[in-house]
């Protein structure tokens, strides 16, 4: 017994004495571990680090404005580059003289978040590689000279929230797949060449908030999807050739507050859903064909409400003056329809200038346009000539103005009245068709001269050909039509002997 407890002991002392070196081992091997660590984690991937090598040597990196540190020091501290985790999460480099193409090495930088290249002189189109940046969030190469359409795989990059390709040369369509992007916040693809139409789900991009894509070369209509960018606070559609009328689901939209989509080729009303964004700042569509507008008064918050250029009437424009800067409604587009109008010698003539609403505050002034004649001011729409003769021939127009609408002045399209010859009534003689007002609410007036008792026919079609209004006569004619006619486009036809006249005509 005594030997083995002088062996344990001897043992335990052997261990005692062993203890602190073994403690003393693992404590510098940790320190080493951590050391490399450190080392390791201060240090750029080879792959990123090569990467940012041939973006440097593509882009003309000797002209750099400024490239600071760039292939001399630690990657680290390279101009423009951060680095997370020994990988580059961004590369901004903007306004810096960078040419050339962009290298394919950029998809290399598959941690990049974020890259902002904008305000340089790269070309190209843009590199396929983009497709590898699943980590993306902002895309920023405006200002460049990239070319070629926005590739499809751009819908592919679905963590962007910022995609910025404005002020480029791109071409083509706006891809469908875009829709894609649901965490997108911002789409700026102003200021292109982009053709086509804007994507049908658009309002798919339900995290949008600004959607910029003006002065492209855009067509057909806005689609209805637009009304479910639910947080868009800024749409700018304006310079481009979108047509038809605004979707009324364009009130659905109520986080809006600047909307511009000025001189395109947008027809129709203005939607009345449009009352119902009481954060609207903003509403321009000016440099249109818009023929009617709701009162817009009751929106607070609307500043700048600016419909020059299109083709209003007083009584459109009146009740939601309070919202318009000065001069933001002016000009109008000229009013009615041009007409031809023959007289004989010697009689009187009317010529009609009710071609708006009618309204206690209008005022007409009519002219001759080579300014031969111009009439005094007067609250009556019709001039009278007496007595004419072959000095009075000449096209004629009033301006109309309103008090209530300060500064507007609205023009009838041209009356061309042709004095002659004819106390026999005879041969060569034309009739003369006015139909005012136009547009028209209820009826419009078709007044025709007839200097002969030929039969006179006139017919009301609509746009596919089909005679809605008819009547038959023989004599000079002033009727009203259109009471029965729904909203639309219709032609008023008159046919009197071998002269045919086609008038088109809106019901608002």
């Amino acid at each position: 017994m005594a030997g083995l407890y002088k062996h344990n002991t001897q043992m335990k002392t052997k261990r005692d004495s062993i203890y602190p070196k073994n403690m003393l081992f693992k404590g510098m091997v940790m320190m080493l571990l951590a050391l490399c660590s450190t080392f390791v984690k201060a240090q750029v991937s080879v792959g990123d680090s090569l990467a940012l090598v041939e973006i440097y040597n593509q882009t003309n990196g000797a002209a750099w404005n400024s490239k600071t540190n760039w292939l001399t020091g630690k990657v680290s501290t390279w101009e423009g580059v951060t680095l997370t985790g020994g990988r580059v999460s961004e590369l901004a480099l903007p306004a810096n003289n960078l040419s050339g193409a962009l290298s394919y090495h950029i998809g290399f930088l598959q941690e990049l978040q974020s890259l902002n290249l904008s305000s340089n002189n790269l070309q190209g189109t843009l590199p396929v590689a983009f497709v590898f940046l699943q980590k993306l969030k902002v895309l920023n190469l405006s200002e460049n000279k990239f070319t070629g359409a926005i590739p499809s795989f751009t819908g592919l990059l679905t963590s962007l929230t910022d995609l910025n390709l404005s002020k480029n040369q791109l071409s083509g369509a706006i891809p469908q797949t875009i829709v894609l992007l649901c965490k997108l916040k911002a789409l700026n693809l102003s200021d292109n060449a982009l053709t086509g139409s804007l994507p049908s789900q658009i309002g798919l991009l339900a995290s949008l908030q600004g959607l910029y894509v003006s002065n492209n070369k855009l067509q057909g209509a806005v689609p209805v999807s637009i009304g479910k960018l639910k947080k868009a606070t800024n749409i700018y559609l304006d310079n481009n050739k979108l047509s038809g009328a605004l979707p009324t689901s364009l009130g659905d939209a109520d986080s809006l507050v600047f909307f511009n989509a000025a001189n395109n080729n947008l027809t129709g009303a203005v939607p009345q859903t449009l009352t119902k964004l009481k954060r609207l700042y903003l509403f321009n569509v000016s440099g249109n064909d818009i023929v009617d507008l709701p009162n817009l008064s009751g929106i607070t918050s609307l500043f700048q409400l600016v419909v020059a250029d299109n083709k209003l009437t007083f009584a459109d424009i009146q009740p939601s003056i309070g919202r318009m800067l000065p001069g933001s409604y002016i000009p109008q587009d000229s009013v009615g329809t041009s007409s031809t109008v023959a007289a004989c010698a010697g009689s009187s003539v009317v010529l009609h200038g009710d071609v708006i609403e009618s309204d206690a505050n209008n005022r007409y002034t009519w002219f001759a346009v080579d300014g031969s004649f111009v009439s005094e001011e007067s609250a009556s729409p019709n001039l009278v000539l007496n007595g004419v003769t072959a000095a009075n021939s000449n096209r004629y127009s009033v301006a109309i103005s309103n008090a209530n609408v300060p500064d507007l002045y609205l023009f009838r399209k041209t009356i061309k009245l042709t004095v002659n010859a004819c106390a026999s009534g005879g041969a060569g003689a034309k009739s003369a068709t006015s139909v005012y007002p136009v547009p028209f609410e209820t009826t419009t007036t078709v007044l025709v001269a007839t200097p002969t008792t030929e039969a006179l026919h006139i017919a009301v079609r609509n746009e596919s050909g089909v005679v809605v209004e008819q009547l038959d006569t023989n004599t000079n004619l002033e009727t009203k039509v259109g009471g029965s006619l729904k909203k639309g486009t219709y032609y008023v036809e008159s046919v009197h002997g071998t002269s045919k006249e086609v008038t088109r005509v809106v019901k608002k």
